[in-house]
């Protein structure tokens, strides 16, 4: 009995010792669960912090571009060439060149699709008054244009050129570098029917006010000389 009840006690004392040592091993289980949870919420916290500022990277980088954009449009010369009826003469076409930026413009190169023609080439001889596409501003370009400068040239009589049935549409590209280097290509689209369309109001020119005075001027002379000579007879 004394060594049966010896070997039962070494039996409950292993057997408590077994249960403290299970005890002990499932806190230390529930322990690292706990930190291991802790651990994946900071990376899971810093992973979310990391895409907040590679968002907000790249919006900043955004509002960079755009402001620097902003900057250089202000800075850059922006050169327009257009073909308008004569504020002066009806029918009259003049080539409209002109800096509306605030900057110089240099090296303007100008090109027009298809190549610009006139009827007073036709009418005046190429050898006498060469074509307007061999002018020097369209061959070599035109050195320098202050910023407002405004460039006009005679090109043309409205009725002679759809008389000849000359081209009445045009795309025009203008290059030209600025104060920071090659500025924004311009592209334009000259349609010259839209001219001699129908239109509900067209305002006397310049030229056409002189005419109506001159012809005020020949009746009022006609009737003098009308009283003139009735005083006289």
């Amino acid at each position: 009995m004394g060594v049966e009840a010896g070997a039962l006690a070494v039996a409950i004392i292993g057997a408590a010792i077994a249960v403290v040592a299970a005890f002990f091993s499932y806190q230390q289980a529930a322990a690292s669960k706990d930190s291991a949870g802790s651990a994946g919420e900071s990376a899971t916290a810093a992973s979310d912090q990391a895409v907040s500022a590679k968002e907000q990277a790249e919006i900043a980088s955004k509002q960079y571009d755009l402001a620097e954009k902003i900057r250089k449009e202000q800075n850059d010369p922006y050169v327009i060439v257009d073909i308008r009826e004569s504020p002066f003469a009806r029918n009259f076409l003049y080539l409209v060149i002109e800096n509306i930026g605030t900057t110089i413009a240099r090296n303007v190169h100008i090109e027009f699709d298809p190549p610009l023609e006139s009827s007073r080439e036709e009418a005046l001889g190429d050898a006498i008054h060469g074509r307007i596409r061999d002018a020097r501003i369209f061959t070599n370009g035109i050195p320098m244009l202050p910023p407002h400068r405004r460039m006009e040239f005679l090109l043309d009589f409205g009725p002679d050129r759809f008389e000849q049935g000359l081209d009445i549409f045009y795309r025009v590209r203008v290059t030209a570098d600025g104060p920071e280097g090659p500025a924004e290509t311009m592209q334009y689209e000259i349609d010259l029917g839209t001219l001699y369309g129908p239109r509900f109001h067209r305002p006397k020119t310049l030229h056409e006010a002189v005419e109506s005075l001159q012809s005020i001027q020949k009746s009022l002379l006609k009737i003098e000389t009308a009283l003139k000579n009735s005083r006289e007879s």
